[in-house]
């Protein structure tokens, strides 16, 4: 291998510098072109009914998530007043219970109808006698009219009597 000048190598050098720079000023090149094409073919991508389709569906599940989203929110807060009104209604159904209670203690102590107030019943007799006397005018035709107003009982005491005297028998 033959030696080489210092001017040779200085030339040789400069030479690839040059062609270094070549290199570098195609790729820088290259790399915009590719830049540019990638661009165009995004834009073209965007520009494509299949595309602009899907990105308004996005769009829509995006905006229905939020709903979504929000509704579990209220959802959680409304659980939660829920929660506490039952608490509430818990709490005041115990002191309601308690003065229930408290009431019925007292009325338990209290006489009810301490003046004998009221309709008295009837004795046994009377009862038997007025059984006595409907089984007798139905022994002799009468009609249910005829012996209410002979007895001047209305119909439902005739009835409940009559029911009495069906019963014994």
């Amino acid at each position: 291998m033959a030696r080489l000048t210092k001017i040779q190598l200085e030339e040789k050098l400069k030479e690839t510098e040059n062609e270094l720079e070549k290199y570098q000023k195609w790729l820088l090149e290259s790399e915009m072109k590719y830049d540019e094409i990638l661009e165009e073919k995004q834009l073209q991508f965007e520009k494509l009914p299949r595309y602009i389709e899907m990105t308004k569906q996005i769009e829509i599940m995006e905006n229905t998530l939020k709903s979504y989203e929000d509704v579990i929110e209220t959802m959680k807060k409304t659980k939660v007043n829920l929660r506490n009104k039952i608490q509430k209604l818990m709490e005041e159904n115990k002191s309601l219970e308690e003065r229930i209670k408290n009431i019925n203690t007292i009325n338990d102590t209290i006489v009810h109808n301490s003046r004998n107030a009221g309709r008295k019943p009837k004795s046994k007799e009377k009862i038997q006698e007025q059984l006595q006397q409907i089984k007798n005018l139905l022994n002799d035709g009468k009609k249910e009219k005829e012996i209410c107003t002979f007895m001047n009982i209305s119909r439902a005491t005739y009835y409940r009597l009559k029911k009495l005297i069906d019963f014994d028998n």
